[in-house]
């Protein structure tokens, strides 16, 4: 089974990526906060998707660290934000990918499958 690390605070968003993934060959596993790279080790996700809260240069850091450490940075990561300049931030930060909020259901389904491997 796949692992898909959901680090995000708002409830719903988790709520509805959980449901999404129902039945599948996917495993939401789900944090509410920030996990520092000895636990995403352990959880060994095969991507990552990141809450990216407006101006928060916390999260942009905290995403430059998962893509530098050796034992993460090969995970796929996807940086989510209702910020208008979130591709900026992939960018900066190492995304793999970014979408904006709200997100497609489809489209973010297809980009997970797309980068995980």
């Amino acid at each position: 089974m796949k692992r898909i690390l959901v680090i995000e605070n708002d409830v719903d968003y988790v709520e509805t990526i959980e449901l999404m993934y129902q039945n599948t060959n996917y495993e939401v596993i789900k944090s509410f906060e920030k996990l520092n790279i000895n636990e995403i080790t352990e959880i060994d996700p095969h991507i990552i998707i990141l809450d990216h809260p407006d101006n928060d240069g916390a999260a942009a850091t905290f995403c430059r660290a998962i893509k530098a450490y050796p034992s993460t940075k090969h995970i796929p990561l996807i940086l989510c934000s209702e910020n208008a300049n979130i591709e900026t931030f992939s960018k900066v930060c190492g995304a793999d990918d970014y979408l904006l909020k709200p997100f497609d259901i489809y489209n973010f389904l297809k980009m997970v499958d797309n980068l995980v491997k």
